[in-house]
Order: structure tokens, then sequence, then C-alpha cells
């Protein structure tokens, strides 16, 4: 996606809005890595969204939060460790 589109603009406008009446943001909708690393470098560290799981039922959910979610083959989040780091 090219850095300079409308879409990336109006998101960098509302995180900095946020920002400057001291709320915590939340990206709603992150499908990609590489929408996740333009939240990080905007400084959004919150997001939902496809990336980090699809819908589920509320006990899966419940069992994810108590960290029950980590047995191999559960989905999890795929996060490059340069978008955790800001790059």
């Amino acid at each position: 996606t090219d850095a300079n589109t409308p879409e990336l603009s109006l998101v960098k406008t509302i995180v900095k809005l946020g920002h400057s009446l001291g709320l915590e943001i939340v990206a709603e909708g992150v499908e990609t890595e590489e929408q996740c690393r333009h939240l990080i470098r905007l400084n959004c560290h919150l997001g939902q969204g496809f990336l980090f799981a699809r819908p589920m039922p509320a006990p899966k959910i419940e069992a994810l939060l108590a960290g029950q979610g980590n047995q191999p083959g559960s989905q999890q989040p795929a996060i490059p460790r340069q978008a955790i780091a800001g790059d």
C-alpha cells in the first residue's frame, strides 16, 4: 500500500487527534501485517481484526484469554518481529 494514500492520511489524523485528547487508540479491522506495521509507526499499539483472530464463540475466547489457546494447532497472531519493534 502506498504510504501517501488518502486513507493513511485519515488514519494518521485520527490517531494524532486521539493522542492529543489523551485517549488510548484501538485500531479496528486490522487484516494485514503491513497495516499493523503502519499503525505501530503511528504509535497505535492496540488493534483487533482478522490478523489477530477470526470470530469465535465466547467459550473459545475465554480459553484464549485464560492462556489456554496456545496449544498446537490453535490460530495465533502472525505479527513479524519487525512490526513489534516498529521497524
